[in-house]
C-alpha cells in the first residue's frame, strides 16, 4: 500500500500500543471472518473452533 507523506508523519507521531491493545484490535477481525470462540487475556488470544482445533496467539513487544 502506498501512503502519503502526511500519513507517514502522523503514524510516526502516534503513541505506541501495548501487546494487549494490539490483540484487542485484532480480535474483531477474527470474529468477523471466523466462526469460533475467542478470548483475550493479558497478552494472549485463545481461539477454539467448532471442528475442535484450538490455538493460542501471544503478542510480545520487541
Amino acid at each position: 500500500m502506498n501512503y502519503t507523506k502526511e500519513q507517514i508523519i502522523t503514524a510516526k507521531k502516534e503513541e505506541g500500543i501495548t501487546p494487549a491493545q494490539l490483540l484487542c484490535e485484532i480480535l474483531p477481525l477474527l470474529e468477523e471472518y471466523m466462526i469460533g470462540n475467542f478470548a483475550v487475556k493479558d497478552e494472549n488470544l485463545s481461539m477454539s473452533f467448532l471442528n475442535g482445533q484450538k490455538f493460542s496467539l501471544q503478542i510480545q513487544s520487541l
